[in-house]
């Protein structure tokens, strides 16, 4: 995923590692963290945080000087719906038939090319022995399309009561591909 891009592989990122003794900066990583800790921004930990957020998280930091938590939350081939909870798709008409349709829609040879391209198809095709049953399986199981799996899955209901005073959304899903897709996005969000 782009957003999960590491820091020790941007543009000037030795030297963000190098000055990333920030002790007013945390980060905390949903879907590789599953002791749920807040981990201090240090140079010795930085390599790990993903780019993006982290230059999010400490320019705002330095420009409000106050304690930054940036919750990270990336993983690479999964679509918007993913992250919603249930009670929001549920109550929303026009998120709601995801929770109804997007299996038959998607679960087909076809629906998954389409989603991440004949490239990447080809290459989890092998990975999977050539098996496309095994590969829908692997693709549709989990957190890739399943609505509200990563919301449920990677610590948001816990995270969720917390004061947050600010969102930052750095867009990458994989059902970003389609125009009329896209045209929900802000209901979604």
């Amino acid at each position: 995923s782009n957003m999960a891009f590491g820091l020790k592989g941007s543009a000037n990122g030795e030297q963000a590692i190098a000055e990333a003794d920030l002790p007013n900066l945390r980060v905390y990583d949903a879907p590789a963290n599953a002791s749920a800790e807040w981990v201090r921004s240090t140079p010795e930990n930085a390599g790990n945080f993903a780019a993006v957020p982290f230059y999010y998280a400490r320019h705002l930091q330095k420009e409000l000087d106050m304690p930054v938590g940036m919750i990270e939350c990336a993983l690479g081939g999964s679509m918007i719906q993913t992250w919603i909870s249930h009670w929001t798709l549920n109550r929303n008409p026009d998120l709601k038939w995801q929770l109804m349709d997007l299996r038959e829609k998607y679960v087909s040879k076809e629906g998954i090319k389409q989603i991440i391209g004949e490239e990447t198809f080809q290459k989890k095709l092998e990975e999977n022995d050539g098996d496309v049953d095994k590969l829908l399986q692997d693709f549709f199981g989990g957190h890739g399309v399943t609505p509200a799996f990563n919301f449920e899955s990677y610590g948001m209901p816990e995270i969720a009561p917390f004061a947050i005073r600010g969102f930052g959304w750095y867009q990458g899903e994989s059902d970003a591909w389609g125009f009329p897709i896209a045209l929900g996005y802000e209901t979604k969000l």
